[in-house]
Formats: structure tokens, C-alpha cells, sequence
């Protein structure tokens, strides 16, 4: 669509430098004319079948057309720099509001009419919708799956409610996690409400599938995980799958002597998509195991200092508790938040300020404006 746009300008540029005479402006008009009464005429015939789903709201369908047939008409009435400057201007405003429009039509789930099963399941779903993302006021619990997960099929439908899945559809896939979620000792460890753990004996390791068979033997041994720990970069530049490391041996003797890891209960106070805040009584100094993947925009305090987040069994976060009462606060920190976000907003702002002063230069002050076609 964008390949498009561009074209579309292009032409729409080519077209103003050769000045278009009465006659072209009276074949656009025509031609926009015939295919808002062929769209009208689809509009009207889907609208009648018993299964054709709907083509959008009545609005935004009359608003765009019609706002065709305006822009062709402006362009046949007006002159000169007027005509150059608000036929653009007319033909963006329709395609924002087209935009607009067509997103909202089609953020709509589609199910057929004859799955009465699938209708009444997304029913179900839209009236357990939970706009809040606190999850405070739900412990930190967490469940394997959604409800309406069927085998090897992830789903996301998970999210309306806000409910925490440990397996959920997902773009990007990471092998340990899958493993993790499939495995029925490791899925109970990071499911549930009590999922942090605690250990004062770790072992650190090189994540790679040598040493996460070696992990997942001995936690079939022990009947519960132990505890290792992976530096932030190895967890960046872990192996790919089936490639080995010279290290992986000497990793594999330290996992198999590793004691379990034990499950510790905390007081949750704040569980948000950026921020994570619970007290923790540990016996020893040793280290916190939390369920939660590991991901590289996270900071973590404990009792007010800084501390380095590790990664801790392949996948989630692990951090160094001293003896007694620990308070800890995880807060995410997504790379060039807010900057870039400030610079995208910004370039954005800057166009449309530039372009609305060709605008005012143009039809109120009646200044030339160096190439106002292109805008």
C-alpha cells in the first residue's frame, strides 16, 4: 500500500506539472462517479446475503466515496495554486479517514455463523475482557495455558482477561521455553502463585541443549530444578540449536552435583507489565529464582541497590538475596524509551507543521511555495 502511495503521488506530481485541461478533470469526475455507484452496488448486495459479512460501518463507506467525488469536483472547479494545494490535501484527509476506518472494521474477530462452539467461546472471552494490566490483585498467579489451548495449539486469548500463561502463541519462539512449558515438572515450577524459588548453591553454565538435557535430567532426578545461572551476554549470544560449546562438558558435571532449588514464598506488592515489587525472608545469602523471562531492558534493587540480573534456568530472571528480609523491585526499561519514541512523534509533528504553513502561505497570505505539489 505504500508502494502505491508513492506512486500515486509521483503521478499525481507528473500530472499538475502538465497544467490538465477541463477534459481531464471531467474524466476524473466520471470515472470516480461509475466506481462509487459499482462500490455502492457491491455495498448494497452483501449487505443482503444471509453469509457475507459486513464491509464496514455506512459512514466511513458514504464519507470516503463521497469525499472522492468532492475531491474530483475541486479539482474541476478551482484554479491554479488553490487546485494544487487542496486536492492533496482533500485526497490525504480520505485516505487517513479510510485508514481509520478499515482498521476498525477489520479489528473485529471473524467467526462462521455455523461454529455456534467458536461463537459462544468468544462471547465468553469478550465478557471476561479485563481492561486493567495490574495484575496485583491476582497474586502473581499463573496458568499453563489458556483454556482454550487444544494440544500443541497456542492461542492468545489469554490476554482479553489479563490472565499470565506460561505457553502462549507468540511470534518469536524460544526452544528452552517450549521445552519448559511441555515438561510436567518444569511447567509446575513456573506455574501456580508460589513460583519463586531459592538457592545458595548454583552452578554457572553456557545455555545450549547439552546442558539444558543435562538440567532437565537432573531435575527428573531431584523432583525439582536446581538452580543455574547464565551471564546477560551468554543468554544474548546463546548456541544455536544442536551447536555445542568446548565448555559444555565441564557445565554438565556442574549440574549433575547441583542440589534442588527450594520454593520460597513471598509478599507481592505491585505486578505490572513494567514493574515487579514483593519482600522475600530468605535463610541464607544465596539466590531468588523468578519465573518471569529474562529480557535485557530489566533493572532490579534490592532494598534499594542496585543489583545485576542474571539469567537463571535458560529462561527466566535470578538475582543475588542476602540473609534476612530482601526487598525487591524489577522495573523494565525498553532500549530508547521514551527518546525514540519522542524523535518518531516528533518527525511526524514536523511534517504536518511544515505542510500546514505551505497551506496558510498559499490560500491566506497568497505566497508562492517553492514545491507545494509534492507535498
Amino acid at each position: 500500500m505504500m508502494i502505491l502511495a508513492v506512486i500515486a503521488g509521483r503521478d499525481l506530481k507528473s500530472m499538475f506539472r502538465k497544467r490538465p485541461d477541463k477534459q481531464h478533470w471531467r474524466f476524473l469526475l466520471a470515472s470516480s462517479t461509475l466506481i462509487v455507484i459499482g462500490t455502492a452496488a457491491l455495498y448494497e448486495t452483501a449487505g443482503t446475503a444471509d453469509h457475507s459479512a459486513r464491509l464496514g460501518h455506512p459512514v466511513h463507506f458514504w464519507v470516503v466515496w463521497l469525499g472522492v467525488l468532492l475531491a474530483a469536483a475541486a479539482g474541476g472547479l478551482l484554479r491554479g495554486q488553490k487546485r494544487t494545494v487542496l486536492f492533496p490535501v482533500i485526497v490525504i484527509c480520505l485516505a487517513v479517514v479510510d485508514a481509520f476506518g478499515t482498521f476498525r472494521a477489520t479489528a473485529t474477530t471473524i467467526v462462521q455463523r455455523r461454529d455456534p462452539e467458536g461463537i459462544e467461546q468468544w462471547r465468553r472471552i469478550d465478557a471476561e475482557h479485563d481492561g486493567r494490566l495490574d495484575l496485583t490483585a491476582k497474586g502473581g498467579w499463573r496458568v499453563k495455558a489458556a483454556a482454550e489451548a487444544r494440544g500443541a495449539i497456542r492461542t492468545n486469548t489469554n490476554l482479553p482477561r489479563k490472565e499470565a500463561v506460561l505457553a502462549g502463541h507468540a511470534a518469536l519462539r524460544n526452544r528452552f521455553h517450549l521445552r519448559w512449558a511441555e515438561h510436567p515438572i518444569l511447567s509446575a515450577v513456573a506455574t501456580g502463585k508460589e513460583r519463586f524459588w531459592f538457592a545458595d548453591h548454583v552452578a554457572w553454565v553456557v545455555p545450549s541443549d547439552d546442558t539444558f538435557d543435562a538440567f532437565v535430567a537432573r531435575t527428573e532426578i531431584l523432583g525439582a530444578p536446581p538452580l543455574v545461572l547464565h551471564l546477560p551476554d551468554a543468554l544474548r549470544r546463546a548456541p544455536k540449536a544442536g551447536e555445542t560449546r568446548v565448555t559444555d562438558l565441564s557445565d554438565i558435571v556442574a549440574i549433575n552435583v547441583l542440589p534442588a532449588a527450594s520454593m520460597i514464598p513471598i509478599v507481592l506488592e505491585a505486578y505490572r507489565p513494567d514493574e515487579l515489587v514483593f519482600k522475600v525472608n530468605v535463610p541464607t545469602a544465596g539466590w531468588l529464582l523468578v519465573t518471569d523471562r529474562w529480557a535485557q531492558g530489566w533493572r532490579a534493587t534490592i532494598n534499594g541497590e542496585p543489583v545485576v540480573i542474571s539469567g537463571g534456568d535458560f529462561i527466566f530472571r535470578a538475582i543475588p538475596a542476602r540473609a534476612g528480609l530482601n526487598e525487591v523491585r524489577f522495573t523494565y526499561h525498553p532500549f530508547g524509551f521514551p527518546w525514540l519514541l519522542i524523535v518518531s512523534w516528533g518527525t511526524l509533528a514536523a511534517v504536518g507543521i511544515w505542510a500546514a504553513r505551505g497551506v496558510w502561505c498559499t490560500l491566506v497570505r497568497g505566497e508562492q511555495v517553492s514545491d507545494v505539489s509534492s507535498f
